[in-house]
Order: structure tokens, then sequence, then C-alpha cells
């Protein structure tokens, strides 16, 4: 996978999940959608890969491996993309990872909120998920800076390509695509802004333009 792909995480509602994909088709590399795990989600991604079938949808796996397994199974060529939690044994993630794999799923372990995020990394990183999840948040309230130590961490510890949630504004990027993740989730920056539409195209082109500058670095 090349580049830094931009998934923009759709609100709950229906009528307004889809009329903000259709707005966003042009901009967004993938959807995902919030919920884990029930048929209500599986009838919305179904409902969005109609709508838009050249979009990768993510969603989220219930808790549990066995949940998440049955899950799985029951994806159907819906969704490309499955988040799992990271408080996995490696054996339970290995498994996962076999049938991802079998299904054409990427597998994405959400470390968000666990403790010793780094240790965890490392550990899992024996049944080679696609990705580790990290959210990313400011340091301070009101700075511009980023609390981007948890990332780093991860991405040396793991020695996984990293997925990051953030909700910022395209002048902080350049802040975490010095660590080439596989995907920036974004929610409410783009889907609670103003115009969505010109909110997605000005991340999406400030992504493209940091790229261009630093393939040959």
């Amino acid at each position: 996978m090349g580049g830094t792909l931009l998934q923009v995480d759709l609100p709950e509602a229906a009528d307004e999940r889809l009329r903000l994909a259709d707005i966003l088709q042009e901009h967004a590399d993938a959807f995902g959608l919030p919920g884990a795990g029930d048929d209500a989600l599986l009838e919305a991604a179904a409902a969005l890969r109609a709508r838009h079938p050249e979009k990768p949808v993510c969603l989220m796996a219930p808790p549990g491996t066995e949940a998440a397994a049955a899950f799985l199974a029951r994806l159907g060529g819906q969704v490309q993309v499955l988040r799992v939690a990271g408080d996995l044994t490696v054996d339970a993630l290995r498994t996962l990872r076999v049938a991802a794999q079998e299904r054409q799923v990427r597998l994405l372990v959400d470390l968000t909120g666990l403790p010793d995020m780094a240790e965890r990394a490392k550990r899992l990183s024996r049944a080679k998920p696609d990705a580790f999840l990290v959210q990313v948040a400011r340091r301070e309230a009101g700075r511009a800076d980023l609390d981007l130590a948890a990332v780093a961490a991860v991405r040396e510890e793991g020695g996984r390509p990293v997925a990051l949630a953030a909700d910022l504004e395209p002048a902080l990027i350049p802040q975490i695509l010095r660590f080439r993740p596989e995907r920036l989730i974004v929610g409410r920056a783009v889907t609670g802004a103003p115009d969505p539409r010109r909110a997605a195209n000005a991340l999406k082109a400030r992504i493209e333009a940091i790229q261009r500058l630093t393939q040959f670095f």
C-alpha cells in the first residue's frame, strides 16, 4: 500500500451517513462506521458499499476473541478493514490474522486506552497484524503540538505500520506524517465541519503535498 490513506469515520444516522459519503467521495480514500459487531452494522456497511463500491469500509469487531472471529466470518466481502481491540493474546490475534487474510481483510489492532502500548505492540507484533492503531491527542488543550511519544514507541517496538486516529486541522498533519502512517482516521474534524467537503479536501491536499515533498527522503 503506497502513501497515507484518509479514512473518514461517518456518523451513526443512516441518512446523514450516506449524504456525507456522497459529499466526500472525491476526497476520502475509505470510510469507517460506528458501532461494534452487530447486524445493523453489517447492513450499514452493505448499503455504503452498494453506494460507493470503490471505497473500502472499516468496521470495529466486537470485544472478545470468539465474538471477533464470528463477526469476521460474516463480513461477506462488504468490509475491507477490521479494527480489533488490542487486549488479545498473541495466539488469538494470530488466529484472527489468518482468518482475515483468507477473506482479504486488513486487520488493525486498536491500542487506544490500553496500558503499556509499546510493550503490547512488541508482543502482538509476532502475530503480524497489518497495523497498530493509535489515538493522537494534543499535548495540552489549546496548544499546537501533539503528544506523539506513544506513536513513536509503538512504531519502534511494534515494528509494524501504524494507523493514526486524530481529529486535526491540516496545519498539524506534518507532525504525524513523519511516522508514515498507513492511514489517518478522522471524524468530526470533517463530518462536523461547516463545509465537510472543503475540510476533507484540505486534509487530503495537505497529506499529498507532504508526501510529494518527502518521497525521495
